[in-house]
């Protein structure tokens, strides 16, 4: 049956009421009524009745039977209907996205956040992971607005991690490796990318005072001590013979280290003009 239908309270003296349409008015009903009992209906009014009242004091009947294509319309006309008298239950007059429009308040939020702490869904079987894999294979996120970054900026803006959360995410990260096709990818997007001064500042007052640990010292060191071949500049035809330390190099010469790992691993033709010795250049 397809149609409009009514939930009205018969025991709290103002017969209030709850206005729905559905195209299976008794399929509807029977979902009404599981999420209901269960206490986890969407109208947090009409379950606050229930809960209070019981399940013998609501009445389910049908209001109107309609074609579905004015479904929609005449749901919307009994809920006006319905305001009117000053009993509904019902949010909204927007029969198709009743939250439209509304803002939750401070007082509600925090309601809503200490109801769902500590709620978990459990684990997904192997199955729903790969429907879900299937399901975001090859979407891609719509990019956020311009004003939306600067809201996000503005909120996470002075915000520290607990250290708590810090050893959740050392441990989450914890034997992650980055493949290779990542790598090349991270690369290509960082390559000619200049840091602004503010973010070159801000990134300077994160790691001041900062200790590094002693396997990042090791890494570092090795690095350090990895020989670099030959390099000639591709304007002035000077040449700097291979060695090591090309930290020490760089800081000499205003480059960039990561450049020129690039530039002598071939994935960057030069920096700053200089490239790798070629042939009898490099001997």
């Amino acid at each position: 049956m397809i149609g409009v239908y009514e939930i009205v309270n018969m025991v709290d003296g103002k017969n209030s009421t709850y206005i729905g349409s559905s195209i299976n008015i008794n399929q509807r009903w029977s979902q009404h009524r599981y999420c209901l009992n269960r206490g986890t209906h969407k109208n947090p009014h009409l379950q606050s009745a229930w809960n209070k009242y019981g399940t013998e004091a609501f009445r389910f009947s049908v209001i109107q039977e309609v074609a579905e294509a004015g479904l929609r319309k005449h749901e919307r006309q009994h809920i006006l209907e319905c305001m009117e008298v000053g009993n509904c239950y019902n949010l909204t007059t927007d029969t198709i996205a009743p939250m439209r429009g509304r803002t939750l308040s401070i007082e509600t939020r925090q309601k809503i956040s200490k109801a769902k702490k500590g709620v978990s869904l459990g684990p997904c079987s192997e199955e729903t992971k790969r429907k879900i894999s299937k399901a975001n294979k090859g979407r891609k996120p719509k990019p956020a607005s311009a004003e939306t970054r600067k809201k996000i900026s503005e909120a996470l803006k002075g915000r520290k991690r607990s250290e708590e959360h810090q050893r959740k995410l050392t441990a989450a990260r914890q034997g992650y490796v980055i493949s290779q096709e990542t790598k090349d990818k991270i690369s290509k997007t960082m390559t000619g990318r200049k840091l602004s001064r503010e973010h070159a500042r801000n990134a300077g007052l994160a790691l001041r005072g900062k200790k590094a640990s002693e396997s990042r010292k090791r890494k570092i060191g090795l690095a350090n001590s990895k020989p670099y071949p030959a390099l000639r500049n591709r304007e002035t035809r000077e040449i700097i013979p291979s060695g090591y330390n090309l930290r020490a190099l760089c800081r000499r010469r205003d480059l960039s280290q990561s450049c020129m790992w690039m530039v002598i691993n071939g994935k960057r033709a030069h920096h700053k003009n200089w490239a790798l010795c070629q042939g009898v250049d490099a001997i």
